[in-house]
């Protein structure tokens, strides 16, 4: 199926605001391929693009509610084999959600270094020689200025 319709837009949006992937979405019969979920999206196809991606950011924010509760999940403490599941459960997660929002939840340490939207820092080399010009020149600026003013 790849015709657009309303209805089925809506229970893809609500559905991955609730966290559940594209992937498993279209897996369901009524439901169209996940390529052409993306054009829609790609081609705005009747104003998708905009929900399709508050849905997709809203749907983060369920993964994480839904890391929270496999964390907080007592009852399996006591089987090795279900602690180790979700643990790798949580740390697939947490990298998702590190790579797809990365100022929401990406290691702070590699924002802090990164500059403006992620890009590259910029870095100046000066030589000593262009160093010592510049404070001269601003000496000579703020000497002048004194002058001026007395």
């Amino acid at each position: 199926m790849s015709g657009y319709s309303s209805e089925l837009a809506a229970e893809i949006l609500a559905r991955l605001e609730a966290g559940e992937s594209l992937r498993s979405i279209c897996k369901d019969v009524h439901m169209p391929d996940e390529s052409n979920v993306r054009r829609w999206a790609r081609e705005n196809v009747e104003g998708f693009a905009e929900p399709y991606a508050r849905a997709r950011d809203l749907g983060l924010d369920a993964m994480t509610d839904r890391l929270l509760e496999i964390a907080d999940d007592a009852r399996q403490t006591d089987d090795q084999t279900a602690v180790q599941r979700s643990r790798l459960m949580v740390d697939t997660r947490k990298w998702i959600l590190s790579k797809l929002a990365p100022k929401r939840y990406g290691d702070r340490l590699v924002q802090e270094i990164s500059g403006p939207d992620g890009a590259a820092i910029k870095t100046l080399i000066v030589t000593d020689e262009e160093r010592f010009a510049l404070l001269r020149a601003l000496e000579d600026a703020v000497m002048g200025r004194r002058e001026a003013g007395s």
